[in-house]
């Protein structure tokens, strides 16, 4: 019950931004997974074709978010979350307009960049906009609020027939633009009630926001951990919407459930495993759920059965649950909050796994088969496992102090 009355305890605009993760990524469930398929059926392209395509998105996206996140310092966040809207609702729309694979591309691509912004800038005004001791609730909330619409999205857009459909790119490109007029609107008319200050340091330039970051042992381990991870469970469907239409001729079907299970799991799962969290070190709930990650891996390579599929995805999802919320945790607290921004775009940098895995998955996928990509796949989240040990290593009271940013 207390979880249900903190939103209104919270800044409006942070209210706003949780309820936009919900509808957003309701829409979105319905496409984006599903974006292999869509290609697959309106174009000649490939399965590795079409996994560096969503991949080169990806790269994009990275570098869209490390430069998105040293911006927010330097000139607000607000004007880069309405940018990023418009742009994703203008790519959305293109998506469904547009059937030249060139052209496809180069939406991936500028969409990838531009729609980047939102996520490290979006999260770093949640700090913003958050007292310290709420803010792990409110990412906890963002994190429930992004896995209903993903529990729910992929079975509507599957009982309407939207599978492989523009119509998912149509709905997507509206509500992305309906979420930046309500808030811009939100912005200028709460822009006194208790917002921060629009710019942070002016004398921080992007050449030392990356001498910042270079210096910062703790975070580059913590950096390519994530890679690691992100390789292993940011853009899992896409291995899933390959191999499953190989596999099963309802390949669709289960795609669908996989991800309203994996999603349904995370809304049900995550307030239990969170008290179990709450006892244990960010490290040690990372270690964990990427351990979790190796087991289901291994287990997708030898099933062969819905059901096989279903349980594997259960593991899957509870080391999902304690790897993601646990990062932000320790994010946070190894973070200046004078170049929060700047911190939450360099961990945005992780998004280089959502280029790595499509294309090498997809590539394995082609060349050898499903066992050999889940193998690899396994050994990529257990090498993440010594990465983040060797990023626990470092004492985080010091990790300001090494970076050279005062607070």
């Amino acid at each position: 019950m207390r979880l249900l009355r903190l939103p209104t305890q919270l800044h409006p605009v942070i209210v706003i931004l949780l309820t936009g993760s919900l509808i957003t990524n309701l829409f979105l469930s319905m496409c984006s997974p599903f974006l292999v398929i869509y290609l697959s059926k309106h174009t000649s392209l490939g399965v590795g074709t079409i996994g560096f395509m969503i991949g080169a998105g990806a790269l994009a996206g990275t570098v869209g978010g490390f430069i998105g996140g040293y911006l927010s310092d330097r000139i607000g966040r607000k004007k880069l979350m309405l940018l990023s809207l418009t742009t994703s609702s203008v790519i959305y729309a293109g998506y469904a307009m547009v059937p030249h694979p060139a052209l496809i591309f180069a939406l991936v691509v500028i969409g990838g960049f531009g729609s980047a912004f939102f996520a490290p800038v979006s999260n770093a005004y949640l700090a913003d906009l958050t007292p310290e001791h709420q803010r792990s609730t409110v990412y906890s909330l963002r994190y429930m609020a992004v896995n209903i619409g993903f529990a729910v999205g992929p079975l509507i857009g599957l009982a309407l027939g939207l599978t492989g459909s523009p119509t998912p790119f149509v709905l997507m490109a509206i509500c992305y633009f309906a979420y930046a007029i309500v808030l811009f609107v939100a912005l200028q008319r709460l822009k006194d009630r208790g917002a921060p200050a629009s710019v942070a340091s002016p004398s921080l330039t992007i050449g030392a926001s990356w001498h910042v970051l270079r210096r910062d042992a703790a975070l580059l381990f913590f950096v390519c951990a994530c890679i690691l991870t992100t390789a292993v469970e940011g853009l899992w469907s896409v291995a899933f919407a390959n191999y499953l239409p190989t596999q099963f001729a309802d390949g669709e079907k289960l795609l669908a459930v996989l991800l309203t299970v994996n999603s349904t799991l995370v809304i049900l799962l995550q307030p239990i495993i969170a008290k179990w969290t709450q006892r244990k070190s960010p490290l040690y709930a990372i270690t964990f759920g990427s351990l979790l990650f190796v087991l289901a891996e291994l287990g997708y390579a030898f099933s062969f059965t819905w059901s096989m599929f279903i349980l594997f995805m259960v593991i899957f999802t509870v080391g999902e649950i304690l790897i993601m919320p646990s990062q932000y945790t320790l994010l946070n607290q190894i973070t200046p909050a004078s170049v929060r921004g700047t911190y939450f775009g360099a961990f945005s940098l992780n998004s280089l796994g959502n280029f790595i895995g499509p294309w090498l998955w997809s590539a394995l996928l082609v060349h050898y088969n499903g066992q050999v990509m889940f193998g690899a796949i396994a050994v990529t989240a257990l090498l993440s496992v010594w990465f983040y040990r060797k990023a626990g290593g470092y004492k985080v009271q010091d990790v300001g102090n090494a970076a050279g940013v005062a607070e």
